[in-house]
């Protein structure tokens, strides 16, 4: 009985210390990390961390695309651009120069984007572009672009 109550003491402690390492962590931290998360995420045909930064109400400017034109696009990704025989991603993202700006429960942020596709063993940068955008903080959903823009610098956005 005492091995129960150590196994569970022991994971209240993780969970606990789990909540009080989030709880320490400056907006911009959290922000950093959310970013980190998701390009993990795509490179891994992960969906919902790379959703996970964007509140469902989301409008990007240049083009006018929304949440689930986002949404749309990922899984079009993930399911049509794969390696026929591996079932490999045939994308990388590498998100760089992030800067981060908080004031209270909004933020702007902005970082660059590069789009590589995989071309034999290479892999040339299709798309490079920056988003910049807007981000709100609820509790459920944690750090969430609202709006943003799309600004190519190198090459063009798949089709």
């Amino acid at each position: 009985m005492r091995i129960i109550y150590l196994l569970l003491a022991l994971v209240l402690l993780i969970f606990g210390g789990a909540k009080l390492w989030e709880a320490t962590r400056s907006p911009e931290e959290k922000i950093a990390g959310k970013l980190a998360d998701a390009e993990e995420a795509f490179n891994d045909s992960r969906l919902r961390p790379c959703l996970d930064l964007f509140d469902r109400n989301f409008t990007e400017s240049t083009k006018g695309y929304t949440y689930d034109d986002v949404k749309r696009a990922l899984i079009g990704t993930f399911m049509r651009e794969v390696h026929p025989t591996t079932k490999e991603l045939l994308y990388r993202v590498a998100i760089s120069e992030i800067e981060i700006e908080v004031f209270g429960e909004i933020a702007t942020t902005a970082f660059f984007v590069e789009l590589s596709k995989k071309k034999n063993e290479d892999w040339p940068v299709e798309w490079s572009f920056r988003f910049a955008g807007e981000m709100i903080e609820s509790e459920s959903d944690g750090w969430q672009f609202t709006k943003g823009t799309v600004e190519t610098t190198e090459g063009a956005r798949p089709r």
